[in-house]
C-alpha cells in the first residue's frame, strides 16, 4: 500500500480533524470515485480546456465547447479518430474508437485539436490544409505534456499525507475564522 493510499486510518483521521462522522467521509469517498472512473476518460482535459478558451477568444463566442466522444465499440478503427466542427452549435467534436491506447488517443486528440486551432487562425492567415500541420501541432502537443509530466509535477506532490492534512485543515480553520492554525 501506498503512503497516499485512503485508508480506514486515514478516514478516520479526517473525521477527527474536521468533527464529521466517519461514515460521512466514507460518502465523499464514493462520491469522488464516481467522478475518478469519468476523469480517466478525460484524455488531454487541460489542453482541451486551454483550446476551448483560445478559441472561444479567437471567434468571440464564450459558450464554444471541444467534447470528445467515444465510438460504439464495433465502429470501425479505420481512421484511428475524427473530428467535427459544428459552427452553429459552438462546438467541436472529437471521436476516438474505445479500443485505442491511452497513448494513441492522447496523439490523435492533439492532432484532431491542430486542426481546429489551425482552422481558426486559418481565418485570419488564409491557410487551406491543416493535414499535416496539424500533425505538428498534435507532435508538438504531445511533447510539450511528456516535459512537464517528467519536469514539472513533483512541485505539485505532497511530500507526506500529514502535510497534506495540515493544508486542509488550514484551509479549514480560515474558513472557521482562525489563521495559521492547523
Amino acid at each position: 500500500m501506498g503512503k497516499f493510499d485512503l485508508t480506514d486510518d486515514k478516514i478516520q483521521q479526517i473525521a477527527d480533524k474536521f468533527i464529521v462522522d466517519k461514515d460521512v467521509v466514507k460518502e465523499i469517498v464514493s462520491v469522488y470515485k464516481d467522478i475518478d472512473s469519468i476523469l480517466k476518460q478525460q484524455y488531454l482535459a487541460h489542453i482541451i480546456r486551454a483550446a476551448e478558451e483560445f478559441v472561444r477568444q479567437q471567434i468571440g463566442n464564450p459558450t464554444f465547447i471541444i467534447k470528445c466522444v467515444q465510438r460504439k465499440p464495433e465502429a470501425s478503427l479505420e481512421g484511428f479518430g475524427s473530428a467535427q466542427y459544428i459552427e452553429l452549435k459552438n462546438r467541436f467534436l472529437i471521436y476516438y474508437h474505445p479500443s485505442q491506447s491511452e497513448k494513441v488517443l492522447r496523439v490523435i486528440i492533439a492532432h484532431e485539436l491542430g486542426h481546429l486551432i489551425l482552422r481558426v487562425k486559418a481565418k485570419k492567415t488564409g491557410l487551406k490544409n491543416t493535414e499535416p500541420l496539424s500533425t505538428i501541432f498534435g507532435l508538438i502537443t504531445i511533447l510539450e505534456k511528456n516535459r512537464f509530466y517528467e519536469e514539472e509535477t513533483s512541485r505539485f506532490q505532497y511530500e507526506t499525507w500529514e502535510n497534506m492534512l495540515a493544508d486542509f485543515s488550514l484551509l479549514h480553520n480560515q474558513w472557521k475564522g482562525k489563521v495559521n492554525i492547523s
